[in-house]
């Protein structure tokens, strides 16, 4: 349950979290149904570029029908990048090949920031005032998260019990099951410019109710180019990680081939080939891609692949070695030393 709420406290400070739908009768009812037309035919995104625990800027993207893809910059590596296409959950470290079947607790929080979404589980939406914001002209409308409605509509039926019961559902009954949520929906076009969110105050370690926090607010762009992917290439996480665990394995003849030749010649090999390390590797011996069923190949970002350069005239060389979604080995002399110290050894 702590890692649920440590989550959340993220995602809301990266003003990544809360979702609706229509329901209920009467002008904001109405308004809701207008909004959600709009939206389903709109591309938009929105990027965070002010948060304590995050590196900004965390940007999300959504596409219609049901597309939602949230990136950020790297600041951390253990940050992965986010994808949803309809029902399939999509996660990945380097942004552009994607892991399917794995479990996490962002996608679900991700689908409560799509205002898509919060139009579809509105809780009593009732006009609350008109606004000026930025020269746009705005109906105000208030509501609550009908979080039943969430679940059984929203949630992908066959989504694993750690993002939809338990722990899970406990989470978005205290987070969101008291949360006032407010739509800036433009009277011209019906589009959703702003999102405010007033979540109630969450028990502490102590089960003590922790002080209550400042709403925050979520404006979006729809001029802004928006890129993501109809189909996504993808893979299964536990295939995709034995995969890329032979391709590490694999990849050892050419780490002792590396130090074998600076022991020879003096210098690092100017590159990674079967003619240049002939006499180090025979080329029935070139390691396989297990990927493609090729040999292992010089290319920037290719899984089972390499991409190697020498540095410093040849004494220094950086090298990475690719799984499916990111290096399974990287070595860089200049930071983590020579190889020749355990080329041999296993590893």
């Amino acid at each position: 349950m702590k890692s649920l709420l440590a989550i959340g406290a993220v995602l809301s400070l990266a003003a990544v979290a809360a979702s609706c739908s229509g329901g209920g009768s009467g002008e904001g009812a109405a308004l809701i149904q207008k909004a959600r037309q709009a939206m389903a035919r709109a591309s938009f995104s929105h990027a965070v570029t002010d948060c304590p625990l995050c590196p900004p800027p965390t940007v999300t993207e959504y596409a219609p029908p049901d597309r939602i893809k949230l990136s950020d910059p790297k600041g951390h590596d253990d940050w992965p990048y986010y994808l949803i296409v309809g029902d399939q959950w999509l996660v990945s470290h380097s942004g552009s090949r994607w892991l399917s079947e794995s479990v996490d607790y962002h996608h679900p929080l991700m689908l409560l920031s799509d205002p898509r979404v919060l139009l579809r589980v509105a809780a009593d939406p009732e006009i609350e005032k008109d606004d000026v914001t930025h020269g746009q002209h705005s109906h105000v409308v208030r509501m609550g998260v009908d979080l039943d409605r969430f679940m059984t509509d929203i949630l992908p039926a066959d989504a694993p019990e750690e993002v939809r019961g338990g722990d899970a559902q406990e989470f978005y009954d205290s987070y969101y099951g008291e949360a006032i949520v407010r739509l800036w929906i433009d009277e011209q076009t019906h589009l959703v410019s702003q999102i405010q969110f007033d979540l109630p105050r969450l028990p502490d370690d102590e089960g003590q109710s922790t002080e209550d926090p400042e709403p925050y607010a979520i404006s979006f762009d729809y001029d802004t180019a928006v890129d993501v992917p109809d189909e996504p290439e993808s893979m299964p996480y536990g295939e995709a990680n034995r995969v890329s665990r032979e391709a590490s394995t694999r990849s050892q003849p050419l780490v002792e081939a590396i130090a074998d030749f600076r022991e020879t010649h003096g210098l690092y090999p100017p590159s990674l080939d079967p003619v240049t390390l002939e006499d180090f590797v025979s080329r029935d011996q070139w390691p396989i891609n297990p990927f493609t069923g090729e040999p292992m190949r010089q290319a920037a970002d290719s899984p089972g692949d390499f991409d190697y350069r020498v540095k410093n005239g040849g004494n220094d060389f950086e090298a990475s070695f690719f799984g499916w979604d990111s290096r399974v080995r990287f070595m860089d002399t200049v930071r983590f030393g020579h190889p020749e110290d355990y080329a041999h050894s296993d590893q």
